[in-house]
């Protein structure tokens, strides 16, 4: 029950379609009513509506937040640890993957993709996912234009694990989920006052219960200690 959860704790939430239908307009503020009202596609409603449900449910807080959201999915992500917070969420489909990360990533993050479709493939997808959430993740905790986190935000797998470059001097933490087969979930957290060491975040599925653990496939801390799956 909420009245039992801390609302502050660190959280990562994922609401599905389901959430629409808790959506209620009447307890928007006016400005979002306004908003939704102008809204005309029917996609962009619906996000929209499980969005807000999904704010509604987790309930009021002083913590930092950050909400993203893709396909017919919302995630939040609430930490009053943390002086700043990023999400991003992504749906896994099929997009030119090699001529993205030319145009937008770091050359050794080419690189790498371009080695993988060359050894594996399948596992292209999946690779280039968690380097964009992670990536549009810090953009919005740092915060810093999603052009410059894209370049400037870099993730070098080594085989003594990964190498982050973030363009910031304080501490962060950063660990990316797939809790669907086909959905890529990132979080960020920034600020002086983290502890070293696995940032203990809690996942939570709402409505629909989660059928299994989220498995974690990159966690990742400011002096580069973390491991991938």
């Amino acid at each position: 029950m909420l009245a039992a959860m801390n609302q502050d704790a660190p959280t990562v939430w994922l609401a599905d379609r389901q959430a629409a239908q808790h959506f209620d307009l009447s307890q928007a503020t006016a400005a979002d009513a306004a908003r939704y009202q102008r809204m005309r596609a029917p996609r962009r409603r619906l996000q929209w509506q499980i969005s807000r449900a999904l704010l509604a449910h987790a309930g009021l807080t002083r913590a930092a937040q950050s909400m993203s959201h893709s396909g017919d999915f919302a995630a939040l992500v609430r930490d009053a640890q943390a002086a700043a917070v990023g999400v991003d969420l992504e749906l896994i489909k099929p997009r030119d993957f090699m001529r993205l990360a030319r145009a937008a990533f770091a050359t050794v993050e080419y690189e790498q993709l371009r080695e993988l479709l060359s050894t594996e493939p399948a596992a292209v997808p999946l690779y280039f996912y968690q380097l964009w959430t992670l990536k549009e993740s810090f953009a919005k905790a740092l915060p810093m234009p999603l052009a410059a986190a894209l370049r400037e935000c870099v993730f070098e797998r080594q085989l003594a694990g990964w190498r982050a470059t973030i363009p910031t001097p304080g501490p962060w933490h950063a660990r990316v989920w797939q809790p669907r087969t086909a959905l890529v979930l990132a979080a960020v957290a920034v600020g002086p006052q983290l502890v070293a060491g696995p940032h203990a975040w809690t996942v939570r599925c709402w409505p629909t219960p989660a059928d299994a653990p989220w498995p974690v496939k990159l966690d990742l801390s400011t002096d580069n200690t973390g491991w991938c799956a």
